[in-house]
């Protein structure tokens, strides 16, 4: 069953980000001297003002207050017209709009007609390595960052509790905690709502050692009010050999089902604890020494099969893949050639054949305001010194992650928005003597939509 997350205060660490409030937003097109942005703000806290005083305004809007308070279907009618962000908000102003707005049966109406997948639904980053002990957050708006700081605590508590592997998917959280795995356990956790759901360990995969299993979560609201798990093992056999076999779990029947026609006898590695899930398919990238190759490994929920893709780059192999993700339905990577100062923007086309460039970032203007993003080696080849966590093509938008900040990249403005500093962490050992930079990239970056999903 579902459960309600403990909210109880506990001592949490120094946050890693401090949200640069008024963001500098500086121009890359000229020369003029940066201009200071000051936000807005208050955007949620005025309507939600506004919800509050609206049935005491005037005699007449006391009437309508008594019509609606009564009236169950029309109150649910305008909350179907309200985004996740404000009902989660307004849940407080009374017991009725509570009871109302957590009712299972609306929040599953409600994330059918609000589905929260798209660029413009993002709030927020959340940056969460590994065996992290605690939820670091950016968020994309002054106004977000009380809220998502909530809902960040939220997640730090399952945290702090030894998590070996988080995956996640349009606003839900699939956690797998770090003990023997027939010990362990799997949350679902949604900390829009601050609701979590245990699920039980696969039989199938009982036995199997945890560095060799990875967990995915899959959740399209535009399908399905369920979500689904996707357990992938490494399984070898007595010739040693190794065959990878696939586990699905369904919120729907509540079973783990083994999908004996998705096997296949590969030795290759792939990156199954960071698959991206796009157009009702699980998509894996394939490691080479610590880096990531050009072959897709590809799991269709639909048909329950697998496919191996070799997708041909326009450029040349002498590139570096610094993103690998969704957006608006599509796949995209971010290539950097070693030789040249840009970076390429390509999408994959549907039927998986080739790269086809979308656009080109010449990093000559950021590289002018931040000189440390890289660094030129002996042999002229160049070292990228930062990471690229997100990218919302819709918008042309780009986050850059540097040593001691956060950036965003707005390429249809050419203007850069300042979100964050990093705080400074202990310096790394003699003979460096600098202090570490920490950074995140794609595989351990999630773009965080609010939604009302149940779990």
């Amino acid at each position: 069953m579902s459960r309600q997350a403990s909210t109880s205060k506990e001592q949490q660490k120094p946050p890693l980000f401090t949200h640069v409030f008024g963001s500098r937003k500086i121009s890359l097109s000229s020369s003029v001297s940066p201009t200071i942005v000051l936000g807005g703000g208050g955007g949620e806290a005025n309507q939600l003002k506004i919800a509050r005083n609206h049935f005491s305004s005037s005699s007449s809007s006391s009437a309508a207050a008594v019509l609606i308070s009564e009236n169950a279907d029309l109150l649910n009618e305008i909350f179907l017209r309200l985004p996740p962000k404000s009902l989660l908000r307004f849940q407080c102003v009374s017991k009725l709009w509570l009871s109302a707005i957590s009712n299972p049966n609306f929040r599953r109406l409600h994330c059918r007609r609000f589905p929260t997948s798209s660029d413009a639904d993002t709030s927020a980053l959340f940056f969460i390595p590994n065996t992290a002990s605690q939820a670091h957050f950016i968020a994309l708006s002054e106004e977000d960052v009380k809220p998502i700081g909530t809902l960040s605590s939220g997640l730090s508590k399952f945290l702090d509790k030894g998590i070996c592997h988080i995956h996640y998917c349009n606003g839900l959280f699939c956690l797998k905690s770090s003990v023997p795995i027939d010990q362990g356990e799997v949350i679902v956790y949604n900390p829009s709502t601050n609701i979590y759901r245990r699920i039980p360990d696969s039989k199938i995969a009982k036995y199997i050692k945890p560095e060799d299993i990875a967990i995915n979560i899959t959740y399209d609201p535009l399908i399905s009010d369920h979500y689904k798990l996707v357990c992938v093992w490494r399984w070898i056999k007595p010739d040693r050999s190794v065959e990878l076999q696939f586990v699905v779990y369904s919120s729907e029947t509540r079973i783990w089902r083994e999908i004996k026609d998705a096997r296949l006898s590969s030795n290759e590695q792939f990156q199954f604890q960071s698959g991206v899930f796009c157009n009702r398919k699980l998509h894996w990238l394939k490691r080479i020494n610590n880096g990531y190759g050009k072959q897709i490994l590809c799991f269709d929920l639909d048909k329950e099969r697998i496919n191996l893709f070799a997708p041909s780059l326009p450029e040349n192999n002498m590139s570096e893949l610094l993103y690998f993700g969704e957006s608006e339905g599509s796949l995209y990577a971010i290539v950097g050639s070693y030789h040249q100062d840009v970076l390429d923007v390509l999408e994959l086309e549907k039927d998986y054949s080739n790269w086809i460039l979308k656009f080109r970032i010449d990093l000559t203007p950021l590289h002018i305001m931040y000189p440390s993003m890289i660094n030129i080696r002996l042999n002229h080849s160049l070292f990228y010194s930062f990471r690229i966590p997100c990218l919302l093509v819709s918008k042309k938008e780009i986050v850059i992650s540097l040593a001691d900040e956060v950036i965003l990249c707005d390429m249809k403005n050419t203007t850069v928005k300042e979100l964050a500093n990093v705080q400074p962490v202990e310096p790394l050992p003699y003979p460096y003597e600098r202090r570490r930079a920490v950074m995140f990239g794609w595989s351990h970056s999630f773009k965080f939509y609010e939604t009302l999903a149940c779990v």
